[in-house]
């Protein structure tokens, strides 16, 4: 499983135990939507998105009362993307050989969501 499969499985069961509803998921061919009864909770991307191109992120991420808590890709960071992997710079032998936040030589796919319906 992925690292970030992992991430999203994990973050379900944290949230599962800190309430009393039941979680699901639903694959909306664009991402992962989880929910808690009509409540949307999360919103896993697995599909690239349509302005920006990236995968791999969560956004949107509700609050309980079901406000919005993340950004994705605001005018004054567009290296953001919701909730993300946010290690800058990825190195072989010491070397820089990308950079995830203005894809330098790097690009995300998710190749399996972990979801099976």
């Amino acid at each position: 499983m992925h690292k970030s499969a992992i991430f999203v499985v994990a973050f379900m069961l944290f949230f599962h135990v800190q309430s009393d509803g039941q979680l699901r998921a639903v694959d909306t061919g664009e991402g992962i939507l989880v929910m808690e009864g009509a409540d949307s909770v999360l919103f896993y991307r697995t599909a690239p998105h349509e302005n920006h191109g990236i995968s791999n992120y969560i956004h949107p991420l509700w609050a309980p009362g079901g406000s919005v808590l993340t950004l994705d890709h605001p005018d004054d960071h567009p290296h953001h993307r919701g909730v993300f992997w946010a290690w800058r710079s990825i190195a072989k032998d010491g070397e820089p050989i990308a950079d995830s936040w203005v894809f330098n030589d790097f690009s995300y796919e998710v190749i399996r969501s972990g979801y099976e319906p």
